[in-house]
């Protein structure tokens, strides 16, 4: 069963035609404990048949341990976008719903190899001296987490210091229970600041900082 239609289709083809530099999206699946990986195989395929500038490589995590280790990749289905060079964008589950705008959103970005962050915004980013790790716990249908999934990646995007995960809250969770996820967007950094909901640019810079003094 095909997800994309012709409509939908000539629309993303659109979308994909702001790419500048080619991107690879690298998808890591299993056969045990990923009841979407074949989903998510399908339809990643349909999504890269529709640019010559992107390439679909896939990656079987019980077998393809170097680039499991390289990507640290701890759950599956798992999405890294990388263009030039791994920027720390990663994204768990399947990217349906809400969420696939924040697959398209990434990719642009990433051949573009330009976070469209404020001045000021990039400006302090510069200036991290640890590893920041940003969680983004979000849902298909929620229309509030793609604005937080793409600032996350965003930031990434823009500091090497920065690695950050969005995750599909209803496939993992388990993590979900860990970290008493009650709503989406919620957002997680350095294991010690957390908010909910969407906040603009400046409020999400502010919480990397207090993560990270």
């Amino acid at each position: 069963m095909a997800f994309l239609g012709e409509e939908e289709e000539k629309e993303i083809r659109k979308i994909l035609a702001e790419m500048e530099d080619n991107v690879e999206i690298k998808l890591f699946i299993g056969e045990k404990d990923c009841p979407y990986c074949n989903e998510t195989v399908a339809l990643l395929n349909e999504v890269s048949a529709l640019s010559d500038k992107l390439k679909l490589t896939i990656y079987d995590v019980d077998k393809d341990l170097k680039e499991k280790e390289e990507f640290d990749i701890g759950m599956i289905p798992a999405i890294v976008t990388v263009g030039s060079k791994d920027y720390g964008i990663r994204f768990f589950g399947i990217p349906v719903g809400y969420e696939f705008i924040t697959l398209l959103s990434s990719i642009i970005d990433v051949s573009k190899n330009e976070s469209g962050l404020e001045e000021t915004t990039k400006e302090e980013l510069a200036k991290l001296n640890e590893p920041v790790h940003v969680q983004v716990f979000v849902t298909p249908t929620c229309p509030y987490c793609p604005s937080m999934a793409r600032l996350a990646h965003k930031m990434a995007l823009e500091s090497p210091m920065i690695k950050a995960d969005v995750i599909e809250a209803t496939e993992f969770q388990d993590l979900s229970l860990k970290y008493n996820i009650h709503s989406v967007p919620t957002v997680i950094i350095n294991e010690k600041v957390r908010f909910e909901g969407a906040v603009s640019e400046k409020t999400f810079l502010d919480k990397i900082l207090e993560s990270n003094a």
